[in-house]
């Protein structure tokens, strides 16, 4: 029995003889990249460095541990080491490419693969370096021949049929994907990631049991290697888990399972978003406030997720338990606000206090500042309105003694301002809108590619509130009541239900996110029809992307419709209409007259479609404030039939479409780089 006991010990002992050695750190680091364990394996090559600082094989690992964490900067840090050291090697070199490739810098990536392909002409290595340069450039077609031709080598590569199974889920190409699934079962049924790329490929066709139990299998496989999961070596299949479940409607269930991701991993800021997602579908509202909070508390730039909670409480009433919340994330976007004016950018400054305040609606300190913006600008109707809204809401008896001067100040000045010319008095603003047209907000879920799950619903509904402040467009259902933005699965059954709400135009959104980078497009089509008539799309890199993008999707849609106002007032041969500089009106301006409800839409490059008899003349803008324009009117034909109530149309000369650019999809980089 003791001697037993000492051959155990003696066993023991060597053993841990030979992992505190730089091999032994190395295949320990080795073992824990083939378990998705990435952060280990860093820890692992960094300890066989510390003691053997020239050992390239380590060196050749933590790039490969950065690379599979997505961090590809610091992959490009580790790769001098491993460069100097393994000078004229051919792996170093192709791994050198890569790692250019993880940084964007393609082309110098490219030149290193196929310098090694013109000494080595059947490199696998070069071949599987030139396959990703194509995935990331989008040449699909060049991508799929370069790993046809490893297969043509090594028929049962599971390298190259993950490769070609991710490359057409990313393209929404399901067809091809079940033989390559075929064949990776029956010949690498106990890789894990088979049966995770299995998952992948149901979750995205729709077959939500199936993905379900290859989910499983991937989990079982992981828990049963010879070495147990390490912490947090779950997350991934426990966060794809979470996504099923609320695919599934049922975040109960996603609730238990993402609480265990955030406690065995509490930094892990996408698993509080999932949670917050979670519990607010499973209507644990303070609950889901607090993740999202926790989420923000990690990444305080994380835009998706404040997008999230942003609309969630801008959706809650002002009880008193959200009222706190809701004060401190408008602030952020005041305090954005404030930073833009002290810097003169008055669009952005507007911009983030009208968020703030669509957050916070009760902010005094957000409305008072939204009317300086205006007063700067020189919207002087607009500031004047707003003061009057503040007195009305608060009282003179709750504002400071400045501000009660400076409204009493403006009141006096009202009756020498162009509204009291034509006798209209600041509370009858909103009797003078302009004519509203009815639009359609729809988003595309599957073929938008996006980090966060529900991202897309989330930056429709920014877009549509972006959308919102320009006073010719309303959003309404058949009922006219106000609706939110729509998930469909094509543009068919967006044009369907544009139809039943009775909706004169849609527009159909989609969303791709690069690794720094995102693109919106916004598609707009013909209610009646469901023709396209333009499409719209807006790239954006850096900072505050999301937020930038969606503002600036939004203006461009908004300058392509026309201007489109009523004819309030006429004296003799000058008018006024309800429109003014806010609204893209600027002198001199001619405007179509068109007898009130004869007009209808055709999409073309007229955009209105009217008789002729009901053309009754032009109206020319000679003066105008930030509501109104007065101008000259002109009759057609004989008589005079132009009465207050008609429509004045003004449509902007169409401008060249701009192409669409594409970012490469941070996950789709992310997956066929990590590929090994």
């Amino acid at each position: 029995m003791k001697l037993n006991l000492i051959w155990v010990l003696l066993l023991v002992s060597l053993n841990l003889s030979a992992q505190n050695t730089p091999q032994g750190w190395k295949d320990k680091g080795n073992d824990s990249l083939l378990r998705e364990n990435y952060l280990q394996a860093l820890e692992d090559f960094r300890s066989a460095l510390k003691l053997n600082p020239n050992y390239l094989d380590a060196h050749e690992g933590l790039v490969q541990a950065f690379f599979s964490l997505g961090e590809f900067d610091e992959a490009g840090r580790a790769i001098g080491e491993a460069v100097r050291l393994g000078s004229g090697q051919t792996r170093i070199k192709v791994l050198q490419g890569r790692v250019l490739l993880g940084q964007g810098q393609l082309e110098e990536g490219l030149k290193l693969f196929q310098d090694v392909l013109s000494r080595e002409p059947k490199n696998l290595g070069a071949f599987f370096g030139r396959a990703e340069y194509f995935v990331l450039k989008g040449k699909y077609l060049q991508a799929q021949k370069d790993y046809h031709e490893v297969l043509k080598a090594d028929i049962g590569n599971l390298r190259a049929h993950l490769a070609l199974i991710i490359m057409n889920l990313h393209q929404g190409t399901f067809s091809p994907v079940p033989s390559l699934l075929e064949n990776i079962l029956r010949n690498h049924s106990t890789d894990p990631l088979t049966h995770w790329w299995a998952s992948q490929y149901y979750y995205k066709n729709g077959n939500l049991n199936r993905a379900q139990e290859s989910l499983d299998n991937y989990l079982r496989l992981k828990k049963s290697g010879l070495i147990p999961p390490a912490r947090g070596e779950l997350n991934k299949g426990l966060i794809f888990k979470t996504v099923l479940l609320l695919s599934q409607n049922k975040p109960g269930e996603a609730v238990e399972v993402v609480t265990q991701i955030v406690s065995i991993t509490p930094q892990l800021a996408y698993g509080w978003y999932l949670k917050g997602l979670a519990e607010f579908e499973d209507g644990r509202t303070a609950e889901a406030l607090s993740s999202f909070e926790r989420c923000l508390g990690l990444e305080k730039d994380n835009e998706m997720a404040r997008i999230a909670l942003e609309n969630l409480l801008i959706n809650q009433d002002s009880l008193e338990e959200y009222k706190l919340k809701k004060a401190a994330l408008a602030e952020y976007h005041f305090t954005l606000g404030r930073e833009a004016l002290s810097s003169s950018r008055l669009t952005l400054a507007y911009d983030e206090y009208r968020r703030g305040l669509l957050i916070n609606p009760d902010s005094l300190l957000g409305i008072r500042k939204l009317a300086e913006i205006f007063k700067i600008q020189g919207l002087m109707t607009s500031y004047r309105d707003a003061l009057v809204r503040i007195e009305d809401r608060y009282g003179l008896q709750d504002l400071d003694t400045s501000f009660r001067d400076e409204i009493e100040i403006q009141r006096s000045l009202y009756p020498d301002s162009f509204p009291d010319r034509w006798n209209i008095k600041i509370n009858d603003f909103e009797k003078a809108a302009p004519r509203k047209i009815n639009l359609g907000i729809y988003y595309l879920p599957a073929s938008s590619q996006l980090d966060y799950f529900s991202g897309v619903k989330h930056l429709a509904d920014f877009f549509q509130n972006e959308m919102g402040q320009n006073r010719n467009f309303e959003f309404l259902d058949a009922q006219f009541k106000n609706i939110k933005p729509s998930p469909v699965e094509n543009q068919s059954t967006a044009f369907r239900m544009a139809r039943e709400n009775n909706q004169e135009f849609y527009i159909l959104l989609e969303f791709r996110e690069g690794f720094r980078d995102l693109t919106a497009v916004a598609q707009v089509y013909l209610g009646k029809s469901g023709r396209l008539l333009q499409t719209f799309p807006i790239y954006k890199k850096g900072l505050q992307r999301v937020a930038t993008a969606l503002r600036d999707l939004s203006k461009n849609v908004g300058n392509y419709f026309p201007l489109w106002g009523r004819l309030l007032q006429r004296n003799k041969n000058i008018g006024l209409v309800s429109i003014g500089t806010r609204d893209g009106v600027k002198k001199e301006l001619k405007f179509t007259i068109l007898k009130s409800g004869t007009s209808t839409f055709s999409g073309d490059d007229g955009f209105i479609k009217f008789s002729l008899a009901d053309s009754l003349g032009t109206f020319t803008v000679t003066d105008l404030d930030d509501r109104l324009a007065e101008g000259t009117l002109e009759k057609t034909g004989f008589y005079d039939l132009i009465t207050p109530g008609d429509e004045v149309l003004f449509v902007p000369t169409p401008k060249e479409p701009t192409p669409v650019v594409w970012p490469a999809y941070s996950e789709l980089q992310r997956n066929i780089l990590g590929l090994r």
